[in-house]
């Protein structure tokens, strides 16, 4: 045999020694990567859960909103208007009110408007009060009442108000004489009317029609009311962004609602949608952060972009393991994990 042959199948040996090698190896790591991948997803589900619990729904994010309305750019022009909603304080301040008031206090606002739902029950009426009063704007404070409001009276609310800096607006509008003689009116309605048509009637009398002016409505589903009078902007809160970004998950968790969050336009009129600051029903919040809106105002068409509204989420649409899903979400009794959660605010 010549060298040359007896390298040929020295050569042709060692390859086939490799294959069987690298097959032994891809076969092991297989079983492994297949034993394994139970305790991945169990350490991955754990992982989000406490996120989803302790994390997100103290991380206060800034969402910078541009609308481009002339009218509001002409008499608003270099104003920085802050919007919070949804705060849900519950019986006493927690990190985040405190987180709340410092990124507000930050962005340092000419005006602050406050779209309902501060309180979840009763006693939590005093602190919500109490991190208000820290709240600073140049211009003013301004609220108006949510759903879950209304186990505090609204003369408590017009008092506590006052006294914490903020007044509010229960179906009553307000002018503010900006620069250059320029004039904004703010109008508040008060949430769980059967219809807004006449108490916006009342409210927008006497209005010029150059004048600039924002609605505050807690519900954005109202809009299609609100948008046949000459209003240039409604905010809104209420839905919580859903709580979750994840439509999926979202669709039974049971938020339900055409005008979910971000910047909407129905005839003339701008909608905006703050996803809130607190929780409520179930304390978590997944991709779907604590929200201070700071809105400023152009004419130079480089504004937000518009979103469509959602489709609704009918339940023959949804798949079988949704339907699953959405049944155990109902059963369960958060009672314990919200006290747990409490509990760990105050540790802090």
């Amino acid at each position: 045999m010549s060298i040359q042959a007896f390298f040929q199948i020295w050569q042709a040996e060692q390859r086939i020694s490799s294959k069987k090698s690298h097959g032994c190896n891809g076969c092991f790591l297989g079983l492994l990567i297949l034993f394994l991948s139970p305790f991945l997803a169990a350490i991955g589900i754990a992982f989000c859960c406490y996120y989803a619990v302790y994390i997100e729904p103290n991380w206060v994010r800034v969402q910078r909103v541009v609308i481009d309305q002339p009218e509001l750019a002409k008499e608003l022009s270099g104003v920085k208007i802050v919007q919070l909603s949804d705060i849900h304080t519950i019986d006493r301040v927690r990190k985040l009110e405190n987180r709340m008031v410092e990124v507000t206090n930050a962005l340092e606002p000419d005006i602050i408007l406050i779209t309902g739902d501060f309180i979840t029950k009763r006693e939590g009426f005093e602190p919500c009060m109490e991190a208000i009063s820290k709240l600073k704007a140049r211009i003013g404070i301004w609220g108006i009442l949510g759903n879950c409001d209304t186990s505090v009276s609204k003369y408590q609310w017009k008092q506590g108000g006052k006294q914490a800096g903020m007044t509010m607006l229960i179906d009553e509008r307000t002018s503010i004489d900006m620069a250059d003689g320029k004039r904004l009116w703010l109008l508040g309605l008060n949430n769980g009317h059967n219809s807004n048509d006449p108490y916006l009637r009342r409210l927008i009398r006497g209005i010029k029609s150059d004048d600039a002016v924002i609605l505050m409505d807690h519900d954005p589903s109202n809009i299609e009311i609100d948008s046949m009078f000459d209003i240039d902007l409604v905010l809104s809160g209420d839905t919580h962004g859903g709580q979750c970004g994840l439509r999926w998950i979202r669709q039974f968790y049971g938020w339900k609602s055409k005008y979910l969050s971000g910047l909407y336009k129905v005839k003339d009129t701008y909608l905006y949608v703050n996803q809130g600051l607190g929780w409520h029903h179930k304390p978590v919040r997944f991709l779907c952060w604590p929200e201070v809106t700071l809105i400023t105002f152009v004419s130079d068409g480089h504004g937000t972009r518009i979103k469509e509204p959602e489709e609704a989420d009918e339940e023959y649409r949804l798949s079988r393991l949704q339907i699953f899903l959405k049944g155990i979400w109902k059963g369960i009794d958060t009672t314990k994990v919200s006290k747990i959660v409490r509990q760990e605010d105050m540790r802090e």
